[in-house]
């Protein structure tokens, strides 16, 4: 039975799709089609919508999963020379890392990482439009702390803040795993030189650095996030209508573009922007950039250290 060889591990609104989909054109590397599997997340968080309060139980984890169960995600493989998945919780969530080791104690990590700011906002958006978050960003931000302190399932979906304390999380994974095993890509510098960025990728995976770069330059997995305008939350007919114009346009775009979601997504944001707002139409306060950038600024440096890196474009110096 095929085992995988590499996993993308987080952090979650960093590019960790948009890695995915780079790589997965290769023609040697198998990357399970199904994205942000979870299996090394604690079952009751994957996917859940509803809030929970209180913790998990981590022992359940063991008693509920397998190694045979997680390696029958992998069955499609053929001969291909790196197989694994993307799941962009695991680098955030520490107690993954000894499940994983404990399965693959030599498999490769790719670890994505963007400005804890940007990744805050984009991230917040994302449960917004989930439906898991009802607060503002201001004081989503600011009630991270008591809410994570009482639950695994704020901790896991509503760390906004906590997620983007990279040097914590890294320090974590490399108490578990060896720093050799594991490369960590920055979106911005990827962004600027994708190509030499997705050599290194390979090279790191043993796969062949001549090959696979047709979807280099493209983006995905963009924040799709839109909410009713607030005047028509102030009359219930008008409210009512435009629910039932979005349900028709998400209808016509899946007669249109049943296969390509991407396109589907970008016909439903683009004809609905008279009655809904995307997250391009807020900017975030300059209060709470600020707020952020006090908060994370310790921590870049940290990291800058553990990685011997320069990540001055991430903060006002």
């Amino acid at each position: 039975m095929k085992e995988p060889t590499f996993l993308i591990i987080g952090e979650r609104r960093s590019g960790t799709t948009t890695l995915a989909r780079w790589i997965e054109d290769h023609p040697e590397i198998y990357l399970n089609p199904k994205m942000d599997l979870g299996y090394f997340i604690d079952s009751e968080l994957v996917g859940s919508k509803k809030y929970q309060e209180g913790k998990v139980d981590y022992e359940i984890w063991g008693v509920t999963h397998s190694r045979e169960e997680y390696l029958d995600f992998f069955k499609n493989a053929n001969t291909h020379k790196a197989i694994g998945e993307k799941s962009a919780d695991y680098f955030f969530w520490h107690q993954s890392h000894q499940r994983i080791k404990n399965y693959f104690p030599d498999i490769k990590l790719l670890v994505t990482l963007r400005n804890p700011i940007e990744r805050a906002w984009s991230m917040y958006w994302n449960e917004v439009g989930k439906g898991r978050e009802s607060l503002s960003f201001s004081k989503a931000i600011r009630a991270e702390s008591k809410r994570i302190e009482s639950s695994d399932y704020a901790r896991d979906h509503l760390s906004y803040v906590t997620r983007g304390f990279y040097d914590r999380s890294l320090q974590k994974l490399f108490e578990v795993f060896d720093p050799q095993n594991v490369l960590v890509t920055i979106l911005e510098k990827a962004k600027i030189h994708p190509s030499s960025h997705l050599k290194s990728i390979y090279s790191f995976l043993d796969v062949n650095t001549d090959i696979g770069y047709s979807n280099v330059d493209k983006k995905y997995n963009r924040n799709w996030t839109m909410i009713q305008k607030p005047v028509l939350n102030k009359v219930p007919f008008f409210k009512k209508l435009e629910n039932k114009y979005f349900y028709t346009v998400n209808k016509l775009s899946l007669l249109l573009f049943r296969r390509n979601i991407y396109r589907r997504r970008n016909f439903v944001k683009k004809i609905s922007k008279p009655f809904r707002n995307s997250k391009e139409d807020f900017i975030m306060k300059k209060e709470d950039r600020e707020y952020l950038e006090k908060i994370y600024s310790p921590h870049i440096k940290e990291l800058e250290k553990m990685l011997d890196l320069d990540l001055g474009e991430w903060l006002k110096r």
